[in-house]
């Protein structure tokens, strides 16, 4: 079964005050990777992302959220998927490894 949704998350890099540093320059949509809601239930950062709120990783889980999205790259239903999660891992990459900052 196929799920489509309209629901498409957008990342940035804040600080811990909240201040905005950078916004991912692309939009992510887990369904343009994943056929069905259960595939999310399987990861360790993906799950925990709130479609109607706010989510924030921290500095020790980065190296995992990118494992997942690596995970999920090969899934990609199209190019132009493929090419938007590749900006998002790289997006990701760059804010590891600076203290007192999330994505």
């Amino acid at each position: 079964m196929a799920v489509e949704t309209l629901w498409a998350w957008i990342f940035f890099w804040q600080t811990e005050r909240g201040e905005i540093l950078e916004h991912c320059p692309t939009l992510f949509n887990p369904w343009k990777y994943m056929d069905h809601p259960d595939e999310i239930q399987n990861t360790c950062c993906l799950r925990f992302i709130d479609e109607c709120g706010d989510t924030t990783f921290n500095q020790l889980q980065l190296p995992v959220l990118v494992q997942e999205l690596e995970t999920i790259l090969p899934k990609s239903k199209d190019s132009a998927a493929t090419e938007s999660l590749e900006s998002l891992i790289a997006f990701v990459h760059r804010a590891e490894h600076h203290v007192h900052t999330y994505i």
